[in-house]
Formats: C-alpha cells, sequence, structure tokens
C-alpha cells in the first residue's frame, strides 16, 4: 500500500472541513469520546495498525513518516487555533510552537538504521532487532 503525501493532505483537508462544517459540540459532548466505542477496540485497531507499519519497507516508512511532517507543520497554526478554540487552554503561540517541534524533530525511521564502530579493540554494531 502505497501512501502519498498528496493522500494524507487529501485526508486532512477532508477531516478539517468535517470540522469547520459541524461547529456544533464536539463529539465528546455528544457522548462520544473518541474514534472508537471502547479501549478494546482500540488497542486492537493499534495493534493491527503496528502490525501493517513494520511489514513496510523503511523507505516507504520514510515516505509516510516525511508526509506526515509535511502536514503537521502545514497546519500547525491551524490545529493549535482550533485545539485553543475547543479548549480554552494555554496560549496559541505556544501551541503552534508545540505542534511544530513534534513534525519537525519526532524520530522517524533515522532511530532504525543499523550504527557501526570499529578500532583497535574490535567491532560494535547497534541494530534493530525483531521485539516478537
Amino acid at each position: 500500500m502505497q501512501i502519498t503525501e498528496a493522500q494524507v493532505r487529501a485526508i486532512v483537508e477532508e477531516v478539517l472541513r468535517e470540522i469547520s462544517a459541524s461547529r456544533g459540540p464536539s463529539p465528546a459532548v455528544v457522548g462520544r469520546d473518541g474514534v472508537f466505542d471502547t479501549v478494546d477496540e482500540a488497542v486492537d485497531a493499534a495493534k493491527e495498525a503496528q502490525r501493517r507499519l513494520v511489514e513496510l519497507t523503511l523507505e516507504k516508512r520514510r515516505e509516510i513518516i516525511e508526509a506526515l511532517r509535511k502536514v503537521g507543520v502545514e497546519y500547525a497554526e491551524d490545529f493549535s487555533q482550533r485545539t485553543w478554540e475547543e479548549t480554552g487552554m494555554g496560549k496559541v503561540r505556544d501551541k503552534i510552537t508545540k505542534h511544530l517541534l513534534a513534525a519537525r524533530l519526532t524520530p522517524g525511521i533515522e532511530d532504525l538504521g543499523t550504527q557501526a564502530w570499529s578500532g583497535d579493540h574490535g567491532l560494535t554494531t547497534v541494530e534493530m532487532a525483531p521485539t516478537e
């Protein structure tokens, strides 16, 4: 499955349109606290998403992360303003800074690469290993 920047952008724009169009009470106010009805459903979906993610190549994961980063930077101000409007907490400028830092500095696949050092006393490698 190939996810392009254009697809991520289209999804974000659709969600933002729906939010703008509704401008009614938030889902939490009308009795729904999130996307899933139960915590178990959310956990199951997260496990399935993780299973699918690790099946992708590192290059595909890099593309996905870069697309998410671009959208995060592009919409940082809008996300921050909407968050402040919904919660009334904090300062919009601080929220923008937080969104930009998260989009730009949250580690991606760069933490998954193999590292190796060699010298007079041998070789040391650090490499990702399967977790199961």
